[in-house]
C-alpha cells in the first residue's frame, strides 16, 4: 500500500514541503542548531552547504530514523534523525568559516545521486567576533517617481535598509497587510557601505492602486538580533490624487496677491468717498471759512606586483534578441532621514533594460562622486528585463541648496557604442510647501481681509461722526466758531498740498473769487450772524456793542 501511495505522489505532481530555520546571526563559540522538518513521510533527507562562490556540497545524509551517515564536508557537523519527518543538523563552537546558506532536502525514494530532491528555502547562517556589535538597519521608503507614473501609467515604490551589521536581512512588501510577491524585486546581496551594509527593494504596481489613499504599502526588514528575528516596519499611504505641488502653490499664491490688490483697491475707494465727503463739507462752508478766517499753509613592471583594471563586462547575445534601453528615475531623500540624522540618500533607479550590461554614475554639479555611493553589484531580474539600483548619500547642507545638480547617468552599450542616458534633480530649497503652510497663508489671507473690513467700518463710523458733529455745529455757536477754526487750518492744508496737481485748486480759488466778489470785508460778521440767528430760531442774543 506504502508502495501505491508513493507512485501516486510521484506521477501525479505532489510535492514534499520542507520547513527548516530561516536564518540564525551568532557570535564565534557559540553552538548552533538547524531544524529541518518534512511532511510527505519521506525515507530520504539531507543537509547541504553552499558558500559564496562554491557549489553544493553534501554534510551529512539519512536514510531513516536514527540513521545518520557523513558526507563530504562533515568535520565540525553533527546531524540527528530522531524522527521520519526531523533532521536536525548542528554545530559546536561555530566560527565565522561556518558562515554560509545551509539547504535541507528529502526524497521519495532511491539514491542520493539519482533520487528527485525537494529542497527548502536555505538557512542563512552568519558568524560575527565576539566583540561586534549587532546594528540594526534605518528603513525609509521613497515614493514613486512623477515620470514614470505619467508616461507608463506605473508607480515603483522603493524601500532602503541602510547602516546594518552584520549582512543578514529580508526585506518583505505588504499591501494592506497581505504578503505581495508580485512586482517585487529585491536585491540578491547587500551592498557594503564601509563597516555596514545596505539593502534595496523595489515594488511595481499600478498607478491606479497607488492613487488610492486608503491602500497601505508597508516594507518590513526581518533582522536577527539577540538570537530571534526582530522586525522593523515602516509605511506609507497612496496618493490622493492631487497633490499640493509648487505650481498649484504658486497659483494660489497669485490668487492671494489679486485679492489682497483688490481689497486695497477697495480700502482707496474709502479713502476717496471720505475725501469727497470732506470735500463737500468745505465747499459748504467754503464761503463762511473765507471770509472769517485766515491762515498760513505749512508744508517727507617584472617582479613589481601586479596591477590590474576595472574589468570588461563582455555580454553575448543570440542573434535576434533585442537590446532595450533602461528607463530611469531619480528619487528625492526621505524626510525622516533628514530629520533624524541630517543626512539625504538619493536614489538612482534604472529598470526595463536588456541585457544585464549597464553601469550607474553620480555627478554632482558636473563632477563625478565616487564619495557616498553605494551601487548594487549585480542587477535585480524582472521577468526578460533587468533593474540597478544605485544609491548617493549626501548631507542635508548639500541638498538643501537649489543650486547643486545631482546627475544619475546610465551608461549602456548598443550599437557597439555606450550611450549614456542622463537624469538629474536639483537641491530643494529648504522651505518644502506642506498643507499646513498653505492653511496658514490662506488664515493669514482671512485675517487681512477681517482687518480691512474692520478698517472700513472705522471709516464708515467717522463719516458718520462727522454728520454728527456737523449736525450739533448748527446747533451751537461757540463750537461752530471753533470747527470753522479748525476746518479752516485743515482745508488750508489740503489746498496747499493738491492745488497745484488737481483741479481742487481750482474749485477752491473760484470759490474764492466768488466770496471775494460778492462780500465784502465788513459785512462778513454781519452775514454770520444772521445766518447764524435763523439757524437758532431767531433766538440768538444779539451782541452787545462792546462785544463787537
Amino acid at each position: 500500500m506504502r508502495t501505491v501511495w508513493c507512485m501516486v505522489l510521484y506521477f501525479f505532481g505532489a510535492r514534499a514541503k520542507i520547513t527548516q530555520t530561516s536564518s540564525l546571526v551568532l557570535k564565534e563559540d557559540e553552538n548552533a542548531t538547524l531544524k529541518c522538518s518534512q511532511n510527505y513521510n519521506h525515507d530520504y533527507m539531507y543537509w547541504y552547504l553552499q558558500q559564496a562562490g562554491k557549489g553544493l556540497q553534501l554534510i551529512y545524509y539519512s536514510y531513516g530514523t536514527n540513521q545518520d551517515y557523513k558526507g563530504d564536508v562533515h568535520i565540525g557537523y553533527e546531524a540527528k534523525r530522531l524522527s521520519q519527518e526531523e533532521f536536525c543538523l548542528n554545530i559546536v563552537s561555530v566560527k565565522k568559516n561556518h558562515s554560509a546558506v545551509y539547504f535541507c532536502a528529502s526524497s521519495l525514494v532511491g539514491h542520493v545521486n539519482n533520487d528527485r530532491l525537494f529542497f527548502g528555502t536555505g538557512t542563512k547562517l552568519t558568524v560575527i567576533g565576539k566583540n561586534d556589535e549587532i546594528i540594526p538597519p534605518a528603513v525609509a521608503i521613497f515614493s514613486p517617481s512623477k515620470q514614470e507614473i505619467q508616461q507608463k501609467n506605473k508607480a515603483t515604490l522603493v524601500c532602503l535598509a541602510s547602516g546594518f551589521y552584520p549582512d543578514n536581512l529580508n526585506l518583505v512588501w505588504k499591501v494592506n497587510g497581505v504578503k505581495r510577491t508580485e512586482g517585487v524585486g529585491t536585491d540578491e546581496t547587500s551592498t557594503s557601505n564601509g563597516s555596514t551594509y545596505a539593502l534595496t527593494s523595489r515594488l511595481r504596481i499600478s498607478a491606479q492602486e497607488w492613487f488610492n489613499p486608503l491602500n497601505r504599502f508597508e516594507c518590513t526588514a526581518e533582522f536577527f538580533k539577540n538570537k530571534t528575528l526582530e522586525p522593523i516596519h515602516k509605511f506609507i499611504y497612496g496618493d490622493t490624487g492631487c497633490m499640493l505641488t509648487k505650481e498649484s502653490y504658486l497659483r494660489h499664491g497669485n490668487s492671494m496677491k489679486l485679492t489682497y490688490l483688490i481689497l486695497c483697491g477697495k480700502a482707496f475707494l474709502y479713502a476717496v468717498l471720505v475725501c469727497a465727503l470732506m470735500w463737500t463739507v468745505k465747499r459748504f462752508y467754503v464761503m463762511l471759512i473765507v471770509a472769517g478766517n485766515s491762515g498760513t499753509s505749512s508744508k517727507y613592471c617584472a617582479n613589481s606586483p601586479l596591477s590590474f583594471g576595472q574589468g570588461t563586462h563582455l555580454t553575448v547575445l543570440g542573434k535576434n534578441d533585442e537590446i532595450i534601453p533602461p528607463a530611469v528615475a531619480i528619487f528625492s531623500p526621505s524626510k525622516q532621514e533628514i530629520q533624524q540624522k541630517n543626512k539625504a540618500t538619493l536614489v538612482c533607479l534604472a529598470s526595463g533594460f536588456y541585457p544585464d550590461n549597464l553601469n550607474l554614475v553620480w555627478k554632482v554639479n558636473g563632477v563625478k562622486r565616487t564619495e557616498g555611493v553605494g551601487t548594487d553589484e549585480t542587477s535585480t531580474s524582472n521577468g526578460s528585463t533587468y533593474a540597478l539600483t544605485s544609491r548617493l548619500r549626501i548631507s542635508a547642507q548639500e541638498w538643501f541648496n537649489p543650486l547643486n545638480r545631482f546627475e544619475c547617468t546610465a551608461e549602456f552599450f548598443k550599437n557597439k557604442t555606450l550611450e549614456p542616458i542622463h537624469k538629474f534633480i536639483y537641491g530643494d530649497t529648504g522651505c518644502d510647501i506642506f498643507r499646513e503652510n498653505y492653511q496658514r497663508t490662506a488664515t493669514a489671507g482671512k485675517f487681512v481681509y477681517i482687518m480691512l473690513i474692520f478698517k472700513s467700518i472705522l471709516y464708515g463710523i467717522f463719516v458718520f461722526g462727522m454728520m454728527l458733529w456737523y449736525k450739533r455745529l448748527l446747533l451751537d455757536p461757540v463750537l461752530f466758531d471753533i470747527f470753522v477754526s479748525d476746518l479752516n487750518e485743515c482745508f488750508e492744508c489740503i489746498d496747499s498740498k493738491f492745488a497745484d496737481d488737481t483741479k481742487l485748486g481750482e474749485v477752491a480759488s473760484m470759490l474764492e473769487g466768488c466770496a471775494n466778489s460778492t462780500v465784502r470785508p465788513g459785512e462778513t460778521r454781519e452775514l454770520v450772524k444772521k445766518e447764524l440767528y435763523e439757524v437758532q430760531g431767531g433766538q440768538m442774543k444779539s451782541p452787545s456793542p462792546g462785544e463787537e
